[in-house]
C-alpha cells in the first residue's frame, strides 16, 4: 500500500476542517486476528502534515462502539480503538505506537 501524506499550510486543523474534505482517504483493511474480531469494521484515515505536526482523521463504521476507559495511557486497548505507527527513521527498528478510543484518550508507546 502506498499513500502520500499531503503538506498543507493550514495551522488550526481539526476533526472538523474543511480541508480533510480534499483529502483522499486510504481504506484500512487488515484485521490481524480474524478469530477474536470476526466481523470487519470499515476504517478509512486520512492524513495531512504541516510544520506543527502530522494529522490523521480516521473513520470507523463500528456499533456499538465501546468504551470503558477515559483517561490517557489507560487501557484504551481493550475499548474500540485505532492504532498509529509511526517511524521517524526508515531505516530504524524503533516507532510510536499510538492507540486511541472513541472518545480520543490515548496509549502511547
Amino acid at each position: 500500500m502506498s499513500y502520500i501524506i499531503k503538506n498543507v499550510n493550514e495551522n488550526d486543523i481539526t476533526l472538523n476542517s474543511a480541508l480533510w474534505d480534499n483529502i483522499s482517504s486510504v481504506a484500512i483493511d487488515k484485521v490481524n486476528w480474524p478469530e477474536l474480531f470476526p466481523a470487519a469494521i470499515t476504517t478509512t484515515a486520512k492524513l495531512v502534515h504541516n510544520d506543527k505536526g502530522i494529522y490523521v482523521k480516521f473513520e470507523c463504521d463500528e456499533h456499538p462502539v465501546h468504551i470503558n476507559f477515559k483517561h490517557h495511557n489507560g487501557e484504551v486497548y481493550q475499548d474500540s480503538t485505532v492504532e498509529f505507527f509511526i517511524a521517524p527513521d526508515i531505516n530504524a527498528v524503533d516507532y510510536f505506537n499510538f492507540e486511541i478510543n472513541a472518545e480520543g484518550y490515548a496509549l502511547i508507546g
